[in-house]
């Protein structure tokens, strides 16, 4: 499978399509929410966190009954991994994408 690439959104909130355009953590985390939605995410996503450590950002978005937690490649602005656990702690989706 081939990393998820970030693509923009309806609202707009995620322009993949310049390279000069910086991401930043609200870009990161309205293209997290729109790849949840998209996967079958219907119900209400509540980003939480989001931090950048070499190169990757992490953002932490709270579902109805489970978190997400996806990493985005800062250069490539692919989706390189995202897992999707159940509120208190049982893993229900670990998915790593690869090129």
């Amino acid at each position: 499978m081939s990393a998820v690439a970030l693509e923009k959104d309806p609202a707009g909130v995620v322009g993949s399509g310049d390279p000069q355009e910086k991401l930043n953590a609200e870009r990161v985390t309205g293209g997290a929410t729109s790849y949840l939605k998209r996967i079958g995410h219907k119900g209400s996503l509540k980003p939480k966190r989001v931090a950048l450590e070499g190169g990757i950002y992490t953002v932490e978005v709270e579902m109805k009954k489970s978190t997400a937690l996806l990493r985005i490649d800062s250069e490539t602005r692919e989706i390189t991994e995202y897992e999707i656990q159940q509120k208190g702690g049982k893993l229900l989706l670990l998915l790593f994408l690869q090129k």
